[in-house]
C-alpha cells in the first residue's frame, strides 16, 4: 500500500482484499493478547467506576482519535488509540452481557443468529451467558 494515497474518504474495498474477515480475525486475536497483557498492568481499572466507567474509557479514545483525524496526525500514538477502543468496545460488550443479560438474548436471537445461522444455544454459549433452565 502507498502511503501517499488518500484512503481518508476513499473506497477502501482495493486494499481490504478478499481475506478482510480472516485479516479482522487476527488484529483481535492480537488485540486480546494485547489487552491480557495491559490488564496484568491495570488491574481492571476500567470497572471500578461501573458500567458508565467504560463508555467513558470508549469516549476518550474516540475523542482522540477524532482529534488525531482532523488534524492529520496519524502516528503511534492514534494507533494505540483505536488498538484501546477496540478493546474497551469488547469489554464493554462483556459487561453488557453480564448486566443486560435479557437485552443481550433478544439481540442475539433477532439479529445475531439469523446472520450466523447459529442455534441460539451456541451463541448463547459463545457470549457467556448460561441457559437459566439447565441446572449447573
Amino acid at each position: 500500500m502507498s502511503e501517499d494515497v488518500d484512503y481518508k474518504f476513499g473506497n477502501l474495498k482495493p486494499i481490504l482484499g478478499q481475506s478482510h474477515a480472516e485479516d479482522t480475525a487476527k488484529i483481535a486475536k492480537a488485540l486480546m493478547g494485547f489487552h491480557w497483557c495491559r490488564e496484568q498492568q491495570y488491574d481492571r481499572s476500567f470497572a471500578k467506576r461501573g458500567e458508565i466507567g467504560v463508555f467513558m474509557n470508549l469516549a476518550r479514545k474516540w475523542d482522540r482519535i477524532e482529534h488525531d483525524m482532523s488534524d492529520d496526525l496519524f502516528d503511534a500514538s492514534t494507533i494505540d488509540a483505536i488498538a484501546d477502543l477496540a478493546v474497551y468496545a469488547l469489554k464493554w460488550m462483556d459487561v453488557i452481557c453480564k448486566v443486560h443479560q435479557s437485552a443481550v438474548i433478544e439481540w442475539l436471537e433477532n439479529v445475531y443468529c439469523p446472520a450466523t445461522g447459529k442455534a441460539l444455544s451456541t451463541a448463547r454459549f459463545e457470549f457467556g451467558i448460561k441457559d437459566e433452565s439447565i441446572p449447573g
